[in-house]
């Protein structure tokens, strides 16, 4: 698995990634295994990478993608066993990389297009912290983040949660997103795996999110 920033040759990839997991593609089952809220436009990814490089990707190349296979259809157990070992030498097409999992990292003032963020940002000083006072310029915003469903349960999102946390550091001290009340597990996720902290339940547009809050350093 390789973790890393995202670029423009990725958008189409990460456009798919999260219709995939958006609620309006997700039967009740599925739903419980974590879902997104919003999905940002190809424009939209386009403009953060090229103006903030704050998109991040976990992404599984060609021998890692038979194993994810593997575990959806044991079938192919047989077949790929039978196949050889995997060719090092094989073309630059033949190895492409497929991206299962993102997370955008994007300022406050990206989001200036969101009324509601717009809103969210300007009472993030109410928010009590012992590492000191939250503000748009020493925070961002975490989201959209997800999992493809093959690569969930694998320590994926706290690896990518912990390399993009990395990243920001130098600009950003804190972290902050919300989680819709439904999401338990991706609540879940982000207090036991990513260490966020919950600081209250928060509503608008008739739904109640759990808001959470983070730092970018281990302290």
């Amino acid at each position: 698995m390789m973790y890393r920033r995202a670029t423009i040759e990725d958008v189409s990839q990460l456009v798919a990634l999260q219709q995939s997991c958006h609620i309006d593609s997700l039967d009740g089952q599925d739903k419980s295994q974590g879902f997104l809220n919003t999905v940002l436009s190809a424009e939209q990814l386009t403009h953060i990478i090229e103006t903030e490089q704050t998109v991040y990707v976990a992404e599984l190349g060609i021998a890692e993608l038979d194993v994810a296979e593997l575990k959806a259809d044991k079938s192919k157990v047989k077949e790929l066993n039978t196949s050889g070992p995997y060719n090092s030498e094989l073309s630059v097409t033949q190895q492409r990389r497929q991206i299962v999992a993102m997370a955008v990292c994007a300022s406050w003032q990206f989001w200036q297009c969101s009324a509601t963020l717009t809103q969210l940002s300007e009472s993030l000083v109410n928010i009590s912290h012992k590492q000191g006072v939250i503000t748009p310029a020493n925070s961002y915003f975490w989201g959209p983040v997800c999992v493809g469903e093959q690569c969930r349960g694998q320590g994926v999102f706290a690896k990518l949660y912990e390399y993009s946390a990395m990243e920001m550091a130098t600009n950003y001290q804190f972290v902050y997103t919300y989680v819709h009340q439904d999401n338990a597990r991706s609540f879940a996720a982000h207090i036991n795996k990513a260490g966020f902290s919950y600081i209250k339940d928060i509503e608008f547009n008739g739904d109640t999110f759990k808001e959470l809050i983070n730092t970018t350093s281990n302290n």
